[in-house]
C-alpha cells in the first residue's frame, strides 16, 4: 500500500497541473465571452492577476486556445468587422468561438444579399430581422454591411418586387437598430439620406397609415437622428393637407425623442405655421402641431437629465 502512495504522488502532481491549467483556460474564456472581444495585451494583465499566472504563460494559453479554435485572434484587417475602433495595428483582439460563428453567419447573410433574385433578398432581411430580434449586441453590423442595406432600400423603389412595405419596414427597422443602438452609419451616409428623402416622397401619409406595414415611422425617426429639414417639411405638409382623423395616427411620426430635436431646433417655421392655421381657423390642425411641439420639449428636458444621452442620441 505504501509503494502505491509513492507511485501515485507525482500523478496527483500531475493532475494539480491539468487542473490548473484548465481552470485558467476557463477564466480566459469567461472573460473573451463576457467581452466579446478584447484586446491581447488588457486581456493578460487580466488574467495573470486574477489566477496569479505569469504574462508568458497566460499568452500561452491564449495561442492555444486559438490554436484549437476556442477562441479567434482578429488583426487589424479586421476589426471593422468586429466594431473595433483602434487603428493602431500594433494590436491583436481576441474574441470567443462564438462571436466568430455569429460572423459567419452575419457574412452567409450579406452573401445572398448581392443574388439578382428577389425572393433570396427578402429572404435574406427577414433572416437578418431575426438575427437583430434574438441576438441582441452579440455582433454589430459595420459600415459597409449598413452601406449595402442603403443600396437595397434605394434598389426597392426601382424594382417592383422590393416595393412590398413589409420588406421596406424590415429593412428600415433594421437600419434604426444598428444606428441608435450601436452607433453605426453607412459608409455613403450622404446616398443614404437622400435615399430616405426620396422613398419618403413616395409615401403620402394618407395612403399609409391605414395599412398594417408603413414604413413613415422609420423614415421620421432617422431622418430626425441626422436633424433632416425633412422632417419638418413633412410635419408642415401633414398638418395642412391630412383630415383630422390621419392626423391623429399620424402623430406617432413626430412625438419620438428621435425627433424632438430637429423639431425643437425649427420652432420659427412651426410657429409661423401655427399663425397660419390660427388665422385658417384649424383647429385640430393646431392642436396637432402644439401637441408634437410640446412632447419634443419635454422629450429634450428628459434627455438632459440623462447626460451625455443627448449627444449620444442625435448626429
Amino acid at each position: 500500500m505504501k509503494r502505491a502512495k509513492t507511485d501515485l504522488r507525482p500523478l496527483d502532481n500531475d493532475m494539480h497541473f491539468v487542473n490548473h491549467d484548465m481552470y485558467i483556460d476557463n477564466q480566459i474564456q469567461d472573460y473573451v465571452t463576457t467581452r466579446r472581444k478584447i484586446e491581447i495585451g488588457e486581456l493578460i494583465e487580466y488574467i495573470s492577476k486574477k489566477v496569479k499566472c505569469s504574462g508568458v504563460n497566460t499568452r500561452r494559453h491564449i495561442s492555444d486556445l486559438a490554436r484549437i479554435g476556442k477562441l479567434i485572434k482578429i488583426y487589424p484587417e479586421d476589426f471593422k468587422k468586429f466594431d473595433i475602433t483602434k487603428t493602431d495595428k500594433r494590436f491583436v483582439y481576441v474574441a470567443s468561438k462564438e462571436t466568430k460563428d455569429m460572423k459567419d453567419y452575419i457574412d452567409a447573410i450579406f452573401k445572398q444579399l448581392e443574388s439578382n433574385d428577389t425572393s433570396k433578398i427578402k429572404f435574406a432581411i427577414k433572416e437578418l430581422k431575426n438575427f437583430e430580434k434574438n441576438y441582441f449586441k452579440a455582433y454589430f453590423l459595420d459600415s459597409d454591411q449598413l452601406n449595402t442595406l442603403s443600396n437595397i432600400l434605394d434598389k426597392s423603389m426601382q424594382v417592383d418586387d422590393l416595393k412590398d412595405p413589409e420588406f421596406r419596414c424590415d429593412l428600415l427597422g433594421i437600419i434604426l437598430n444598428e444606428i441608435t443602438m450601436n452607433r453605426t452609419e453607412p459608409t455613403n451616409k450622404k446616398a443614404f439620406l437622400e435615399t430616405l428623402k426620396s422613398l419618403l416622397d413616395k409615401c403620402p401619409s394618407q395612403d399609409y397609415f391605414a395599412k398594417p406595414y408603413n414604413p413613415i415611422p422609420f423614415i421620421i425617426k432617422i431622418l430626425g437622428i441626422y436633424r433632416d429639414k425633412a422632417v419638418i417639411e413633412r410635419l408642415k405638409q401633414d398638418t395642412k393637407t391630412l383630415p383630422p382623423q390621419v392626423l391623429n395616427d399620424t402623430i406617432v411620426c413626430y412625438n419620438t425623442k428621435f425627433t424632438a430635436k430637429v423639431i425643437e431646433q425649427n420652432k420659427i417655421d412651426l410657429f409661423n405655421l401655427g399663425t397660419e392655421l390660427q388665422n385658417s381657423n384649424k383647429k385640430e390642425a393646431i392642436a396637432f402641431l402644439d401637441q408634437i411641439r410640446n412632447q419634443a420639449i419635454n422629450d429634450l428636458t428628459m434627455l438632459k437629465g440623462f447626460g451625455d444621452i443627448e449627444e449620444y442620441l442625435y448626429r
